[in-house]
């Protein structure tokens, strides 16, 4: 899986000279980073420092050797899943904070760059200029991040569960989906209590997929990262987001539940996980996929006043 290697060892049998290289990407070779250069291979056991390269594939060029044979071949490093080529500048400015933390058991500026490789990279394309100005304003740029994988992330979260309306919506049978929609009977939920986490498509209308559009959350997302105001409706409706997306633990499988990490050491006390009083009795009387629409409206409805 994809980490930050930080040693390739290497119990040689028979090669007499190599290369060794390390890369995100099998196919795009011309992206490895050298973590040896073209050397003597020693008899035996070898470790090289990697120096935490980003990392899914390491390539052993054996220049010289009769026969090419290698015992085995260990790689060591911290597991960082969905870790993207994109993230490079981001890798770039919390590494020396990971590395000089790396004995303490609460390192937060590697927990920051986990959250971010794994609940991002969906939304690349929105966010491709915020982590290209890493490098020349990192305190904002990984403030928006950190706010994006962290407090916001619930209404990212719900837009990513949803995007598969908008595919279905843009496929070649929009128009048959369109009259089914149209056509299908619904039972009012006075009369028949709908399941806590309904995502059945005869409760959706084709008029709600604007909601959920990635580009639009992002823009919104940015917007509450400047304005403090709005900043604060988006995180009050960020906490009752959660609180919908979050499996019922009787009724669904509650290893999907995403948990929120504590950076207010970092940011400040916007990040802090403060106790979200909410009555959760309510959520069996009402239809959630209507109410987390709604949410969202009044959102983007706020960000334009």
């Amino acid at each position: 899986e994809p980490c930050l290697l930080s040693h390739i060892r290497i119990y040689n049998k028979s090669v007499l000279e190599w290369e060794i290289t390390a890369g995100l990407r099998y196919n795009k070779p011309d992206t490895f980073v050298k973590v040896r250069p073209r050397c003597e291979a020693p008899k035996r056991d070898i470790l090289y420092p990697a120096n935490h390269t980003p990392c899914r594939y390491v390539r052993i060029s054996c220049m010289r050797g009769n026969p090419i044979a290698i015992f085995f071949i260990q790689l060591i490093g911290i597991p960082i899943p969905g870790l993207e080529p994109d993230l490079q500048p981001l890798v770039n400015y919390l590494l020396p904070h990971i590395t000089a933390h790396k004995q303490s058991s609460q390192n937060i500026h590697l927990q920051l760059l986990k959250d971010i490789a794994s609940r991002l990279p969906p939304f690349l394309p929105q966010i491709e200029a915020d982590l290209a100005s890493v490098t020349d304003t990192p305190d904002s740029s990984v403030h928006f991040l950190a706010l994006l994988a962290g407090p916001f992330y619930p209404i990212l979260q719900l837009t990513n569960e949803r995007d598969f309306t908008k595919s279905l919506i843009s496929s070649a049978d929009s128009d048959a989906l369109k009259s089914s929609l149209a056509s299908t009977p619904t039972v009012s939920s006075n009369f028949e209590a709908q399941p806590r986490r309904s995502r059945s498509p005869s409760s959706v209308q084709p008029a709600c997929f604007l909601a959920f559009r990635s580009e639009t959350a992002v823009l919104l997302l940015r917007k509450a990262h400047r304005d403090r105001a709005l900043g604060i409706v988006c995180l009050k409706a960020s906490k009752v987001l959660q609180e919908l997306l979050e499996p019922d633990p009787l009724l669904d499988d509650a290893s999907d539940q995403v948990l929120c990490t504590d950076y207010s050491s970092l940011f400040g006390d916007e990040f802090s996980l403060s106790e979200n009083r909410f009555d959760a009795s309510i959520l069996n009387i009402l239809d959630i996929a209507a109410v987390e629409e709604g949410i969202l409206h009044i959102l983007y409805a706020a960000s334009s006043q």
